[in-house]
């Protein structure tokens, strides 16, 4: 077996003086990010495991998480990892199998705890396909998180390889300004080599591309030009080639988001027709199942079934889905921000509170009155149904309420941070030019900034000119300051990449720095072109996805929900006749009769079946889970991992919802209930 990056960090480093400060400080780096709590807890139990049973792996899996134990430098055997797995497996069973004997010997294995005793069978299953998939599903999220700085980290090494032709020192130069995932991979690619696993960096970077040459092409491809101009004795040849290089990444981004944007229609559909329709339709069989089945299935496990695992499956399934996104460009990341509260909290003056208890007030006082009529309410008619879509609304209202207030004032300053963004490439090209003549940053800056007033760029440029003259920073801290610098009031990954190409390349000169910044101009404007077309490419999927869970799925539940009324009030009217006339006929006469009308009035269980309210209500709560299953899909296919921009497409899309289901199921519950009562009327009158 190999050994662990812990053992090869104190053989070649700890003993060797003159590596130790440069060496361990960049393992460290990637040790922080990469070698977390959780997976050294992974290896030891693994290592436990197998010390218990060693169980044999099939060959091609087996290479599988050889590849995966490799790329996450953990110190376990693909034979340990199926040990743990098994052990996990076995354990769980027996666990179950003690709970389900002492249900049943108490008489308790009906109704939930039945699904409790299921769900730990399922969560066994789980349980091992996770722990034996742990390794490689580490690689694809880190892949996804890595995937969306491809874009960046070649403008980094592109930008720096335009003035000083060193591979090496243009992937350390990427790895210290990239943030995510990809930043250790370089890191790590740089340590290998000073720890004399791989002979130099060309060695190292053919063996880490292997690990995109099937998921980014284009990245690979990329990465390979830039290396070839190592080879290139002619400077014009160079820089074509390293403009090809970005040419190559952007245009393959392209591909990839267009080709996804196809495939996700029928994914789409599937998520519609399984997760939104069919279980709503469906749910027109509740009454009837209610009824003649009350005893076998009773209310409880409907309410878990459809508002806690059917939600989930969809959940899953857009989770699915959304793993093969391809790469795409970085979010910016407001996080940070000086201006925003923590996450789940807003300002109120100049104190932060947690946007939960606005929320829980929005819902008490808005569904309060009605569950307490509900509470004293105990005849089946459409009143229950009435009286409960508030309780729905109210449900939706208090979400919109919490994502409004955690999402307003981050949004506000993701809009300035993107006009910004929009105008960006004009600023830098300007920039460029004054600095390619020699003038130093901090005049350059303040020309560039009286030039460019009232564009979108302006405010960037002014609080860089402020800082510069009334707080009398140099340009590298009126841009980077912890306290005053303006890439922090705006956090865009473009602006602060470029901002950090300007800074290191005019330490070599102020020529080069203008150099660099007319091309990283253009790279911008073919990067905003690109960004335009992705999103054009994307905007019909995205729009099908909205209307769907903002018009069809509300109304097809309100028209479902009053169906049930009919028939639930229908069920419910015969089973007050049928029981009159057994009354009659007198239940110990010897009317022929009469045991038929015993046997239909017990198979008419209205007295267990589940009352109107409550299933408007699991109707309307899926709906609302159905949206916010949507959202997040959508958030994710448009800025993927930002959490804020999730919240935010929640509250644009679930009051819509939310009042068409609320009038759809109110005028359908009208007009069938009124279509019920008719119906009965005229049979009385016949009668």
């Amino acid at each position: 077996m190999k050994k662990s990056y812990d053992e090869i960090f104190n053989k070649y480093i700890k003993e060797t003086p003159t590596k130790k400060q440069t060496v361990s400080r960049d393992f460290k780096l990637f040790l922080k990010d990469e070698r977390t709590g959780f997976m050294k807890r992974y290896e030891s139990l693994c290592k436990s495991a197998g010390k218990i049973l060693m169980v044999s792996i099939p060959d091609e899996e087996k290479k599988r998480l050889q590849n995966a134990i490799k790329l996450n430098a953990m110190s376990v055997t693909p034979e340990e990892i199926g040990s743990l797995s098994l052990l996990a497996l076995l354990m769980t069973i027996m666990f179950t199998g003690v709970v389900a004997v002492i249900f049943f010997m108490f008489n308790l294995l009906t109704g939930v705890m039945s699904l409790i005793v299921l769900g730990l069978g399922l969560a066994g299953i789980l349980m091992y396909d996770k722990i034996r998939k742990y390794p490689i599903g580490l690689i694809e999220t880190r892949r996804i998180r890595s995937s969306n700085e491809l874009v960046l980290s070649i403008l980094y090494i592109v930008s720096y390889m335009r003035h000083t032709s060193n591979l090496e020192e243009a992937i350390r130069f990427a790895a210290s300004n990239l943030e995510g995932p990809l930043s250790n991979d370089f890191i790590k690619m740089i340590w290998d080599i000073q720890a004399r696993k791989y002979s130099d960096i060309q060695d190292a970077l053919n063996n880490y591309l292997m690990n995109w040459k099937e998921f980014n092409p284009a990245f690979v491809d990329a990465m390979y030009l830039i290396r070839s101009t190592l080879y290139q004795g002619d400077e014009a040849n160079r820089l074509a080639l390293l403009d090809e290089s970005v040419n190559r990444i952007l245009d393959g981004t392209f591909r990839n988001m267009v080709n996804y944007a196809s495939s996700l229609r029928n994914p789409i559909n599937t998520i519609y027709m399984m997760g939104i329709v069919l279980p709503v339709l469906g749910m027109v069989m509740f009454p009837m199942v209610s009824t003649f089945m009350a005893e076998s299935i009773s209310t409880e496990i409907m309410i878990v079934g459809y508002n806690i695992i059917l939600p989930l499956l969809v959940f899953l399934l857009a989770k699915n889905i959304l793993k093969n996104r391809p790469s795409g460009f970085p979010y910016v990341d407001i996080s940070g921000h000086p201006e925003i509260a923590k996450r789940h909290y807003f300002y109120l003056g100049k104190k932060q509170y947690p946007a939960i208890i606005p929320a829980i007030i929005a819902f008490l006082v808005m569904a309060g009155p009605f569950i307490f009529l509900l509470m004293i309410t105990t005849e089946i008619s459409e009143i229950q149904i009435y009286l409960s879509i508030p309780i729905t609304f109210a449900a939706a209202a208090a979400i919109y309420v919490y994502t409004r207030l955690t999402t307003t004032k981050p949004m506000s300053i993701l809009k300035k941070v993107y006009s910004v963004e929009n105008d960006f490439s004009h600023a830098i090209f300007q920039l460029g030019t004054i600095l390619v003549q020699e003038v130093p940053v901090e005049q350059a800056f303040i020309k560039v900034a009286s030039s460019m007033k009232g564009s979108e760029t302006s405010d960037f440029l002014r609080r860089v000119v402020n800082n510069i003259r009334s707080v009398g920073l140099s340009a590298s801290d009126a841009l980077f300051h912890k306290e005053y610098g303006a890439v922090l009031m705006f956090p865009s990954p473009i602006i602060k990449s470029t901002m950090k190409v300007l800074v290191d390349t005019s330490k070599k000169s102020l020529k080069d720095a203008g150099i660099a910044l007319i091309f990283v101009s253009k790279y911008l404007r073919s990067l905003k072109e690109i960004d335009d077309r992705v999103n054009d490419s994307l905007d019909e999927v995205l729009s099908s996805m909205h209307f769907q869970v903002a018009f069809l799925s509300p109304i097809i539940s309100g028209i479902v929900v009053g169906m049930t009324a009919l028939i639930t009030m229908v069920l419910e009217i015969l089973s007050e006749r049928i029981s009159s006339i057994s009354d009659l006929l007198g239940t110990g006469s010897d009317v022929g009769g009469a045991p038929s009308l015993m046997f239909l009035t017990g198979m008419f269980g209205m007295s267990q079946a589940t009352p109107l309210h409550l299933f408007q209500l699991m109707v309307g709560l899926y709906t609302v889970e159905v949206v916010i299953v949507i959202s997040y899909m959508l958030s994710n296919i448009t800025r993927p991992g930002d959490p804020y921009y999730f919240e935010y497409t929640i509250s644009k899309m679930i009051l819509i919802p939310a009042i068409i289901y609320a009038i759809v199921t109110g005028l359908m519950t009208l007009v069938l209930g009124g279509l019920a009562r008719l119906a009965v009327g005229v049979t009385d009158v016949l009668g």
